[in-house]
């Protein structure tokens, strides 16, 4: 006797959820339901829907519409990226959403063979790269050349992950979302060990052509200089990525964090201003135009945005 089908999961109703749009498309994305094109990666197969990834991405327009062997076999075969980020990526375009430390898909649903029936010799694959058998795709990244992060990097690693396949696959939206979650994080964790290593990340597998992240490590740096000096490890990094001390060292100085000797600094000056102010209000005995004895009046303004006096009868300026 023939063991029945597995239905597929119903979608989610009106009564059963609200909004319903969302989870919907959740839905969607989590059983593969009515899927007309695949994307597969490193093992990984998602069923997708062409409508919603080439509405949204210029990359996977130009794949399905273009005179490619993609838009014959409607599938596209990510061979270098991580299938992690690449379900982030998928996420976001379904639900305008993504999750730093798990995932809306199950990814062991997703393999299409397990590592063991899979799985080749160390000289196997060897000998099939260098006989060309395992081919790049036309897309310049380095998502799989680095090793995964662990613990509270995780969280910038992954931003930084998404951030580059975001750029690649022309999803400007995403690459605005993965930069203010990344910021966030750095906001959080600049004094913890995991923010060199997301430094190191940074400049190391972000494109060149593309200094987002870089300025969003510059500025958290530059902010927070003294305290990472005096931690020390930010010294070595400035010595490895000469060009992150010469950012740090141009923020400084535009934010005016440093400034030149014998120049005041702005509480310094502002004191000194006050100090200046009231010598000369002590020193005003009438006004020189009512000729009444000085009854003073301060008005914003003046000597660094202090303010400045003003006879209170005739409001001469003094």
């Amino acid at each position: 006797m023939s063991t029945p089908a597995k239905q597929p999961a119903s979608p989610p109703t009106a009564a059963s959820t609200n909004p319903l749009l969302p989870e919907v498309m959740k839905w969607l994305l989590k059983t593969g339901q009515y899927s007309d094109m695949t994307v597969t990666c490193q093992g990984f197969k998602f069923p997708v829907h062409r409508a919603i990834l080439c509405s949204q991405s210029l990359f996977f327009r130009a794949a399905m519409d273009g005179n490619f062997k993609e838009a014959e076999t409607k599938t596209i075969d990510f061979t270098k990226d991580d299938p992690e980020t690449i379900e982030r990526v998928l996420s976001y375009l379904y639900t305008r959403d993504y999750s730093a430390d798990g995932h809306l898909v199950d990814m062991d649903g997703r393999l299409i063979q397990s590592k063991d029936a899979n799985s080749k010799s160390p000289e196997e694959s060897k000998g099939h790269e260098e006989e060309g058998e395992i081919k790049d795709g036309n897309h310049d990244s380095a998502t799989t050349e680095n090793p995964k992060a662990t613990g509270s990097r995780s969280g910038a690693y992954n931003h930084t992950q998404v951030y580059i396949a975001a750029d690649k696959y022309a999803i400007g939206e995403l690459k605005k979302l993965a930069a203010k979650r990344f910021r966030t994080w750095c906001e959080e964790n600049w004094k913890s060990a995991a923010f060199c290593d997301a430094i190191v990340d940074v400049m190391t597998m972000t494109p060149l052509h593309d200094t987002c992240f870089q300025k969003i490590i510059v500025q958290l740096v530059s902010k927070h200089i003294v305290e990472l000096t005096r931690d020390g490890a930010i010294i070595y990094l400035f010595e490895t990525f000469g060009n992150l001390g010469a950012a740090v060292i141009s923020d400084l100085v535009q934010e005016k964090r440093i400034r030149m000797p014998g120049v005041l600094g702005f509480e310094e000056g502002k004191i000194a201003a006050l100090d200046e102010l009231s010598q000369k209000a002590n020193s005003i005995r009438t006004c020189r135009h009512c000729s009444q004895p000085m009854n003073v009046k301060f008005e914003r303004a003046e000597y660094f945005e202090v303010g400045y006096i003003r006879c209170a009868q005739c409001n001469t300026r003094h």
